[in-house]
């Protein structure tokens, strides 16, 4: 009787101790962003209402720059996973299907000064990458993995 009771105290202490640690969510939003355009390379985009992110055969390209505010209280470490999410529209005035890299910029940006010669065409740091794919059309929306970037 004494040996039961002190299993079933010992499985109570045991269940009442043990934490489980849950993973959080953090929607980061952006605090700054803009498009620079190879087309237009002293020409600052802020005043638009998207960022652009294309390839055009003959006019280049146009790459969106984000900042976000990541929590002081996240430390790298623990970003398990980092998802980008984007949506075209017909604003934009849609397009062909574009597979994107995404990377982390060397600098940071002024997005109300920022254009194509200003900032190098994104001085970003090849070494660490993630990609993704946008589809085609005008009215859609992606998730692109960038947890490599966190």
């Amino acid at each position: 009787m004494n040996r039961i009771v002190f299993i079933v105290t010992l499985i109570i202490t045991l269940l009442t101790a043990y934490t489980e640690t849950r993973a959080e969510t953090a929607n980061c939003p952006a605090t700054a962003d803009v498009y620079i355009d190879q087309e237009s390379p002293a020409t600052n985009f802020n005043d638009k209402t998207r960022v652009l992110i294309s390839y055009h055969p003959t006019k280049g390209a146009a790459r969106g720059l984000w900042k976000f505010n990541i929590p002081g209280t996240i430390d790298a470490a623990q970003i398990e996973s980092a998802t980008l999410h984007v949506s075209g529209s017909i604003h934009t005035g849609g397009g062909t299907a574009l597979s994107v890299d995404c990377y982390a910029l060397n600098t940071p940006f002024d997005e109300n000064a920022e254009a194509w010669d200003t900032h190098s065409g994104g001085d970003y740091d090849s070494s660490v990458s993630s990609s993704g794919s946008l589809p085609s059309g005008n009215d859609w929306e992606a998730a692109l993995d960038v947890t490599t970037l966190a």
